[in-house]
């Protein structure tokens, strides 16, 4: 009996008198639209002119990021880009994180410099809000449309949805 990797889903084609394997891959089309936060749990007003990005990943160590967006607005980020993201593994669920890297201008460069002034990991971002979703079923050919809940931080250091992530998902199969 032949050992198959979980990952890998094989199907075997008749053509003819030979058989052929062929392997069959399933992506996820994640399309993020925009996002926003609600309260005021992670925004300070006077921050300025601020970076966003969406950070998503179904396995920690293939981790996908959009496009940086620069904005002035401190509430509605408008994204509109999409992500394909492999599903080698068997995966239950999509993690989210909106992310904010706070930037200012640098006099003697006249180019954009991280301002680490919020704690948060060393690349200088702070996490405005995470959100775990359940991913399609594997049967699943409809474009599935959501407004996900941020989830943050308040100052009680308690768990509350702060904002919103506007998606779409599909998952699209074909034999390579």
């Amino acid at each position: 009996m032949v050992k198959r990797k979980a990952n890998e889903k094989e199907r075997m084609i008749r053509k003819g008198k030979r058989k052929i394997d062929q392997e069959e891959k399933t992506e996820l089309i994640l399309k993020i639209f925009g996002a926003g936060i609600h309260g005021k749990t992670l925004l300070n007003r006077s921050d300025g002119f601020s970076c966003y990005k969406v950070v998503v990943w179904t396995d920690p160590e293939d981790v996908h990021v959009t496009q940086v967006v620069q904005t002035n607005s401190h509430n509605n980020w408008v994204f509109n880009e999409a992500l394909t993201i492999p599903l080698d593994s068997p995966a239950r669920y999509l993690y989210i994180e909106l992310h904010r890297a706070l930037r200012r201008r640098d006099r003697r460069t006249t180019r954009l410099a991280v301002v680490r002034k919020d704690p948060g990991p060393s690349s200088g971002t702070v996490v405005m809000g995470r959100a775990k979703i359940k991913l399609p079923s594997p049967t699943s050919h409809r474009t599935i449309k959501s407004e996900v809940g941020l989830l943050v931080l308040n100052s009680d250091r308690c768990v509350v949805e702060d904002g919103t992530l506007e998606i779409s998902m599909k998952l699209h199969r074909y034999v390579s």
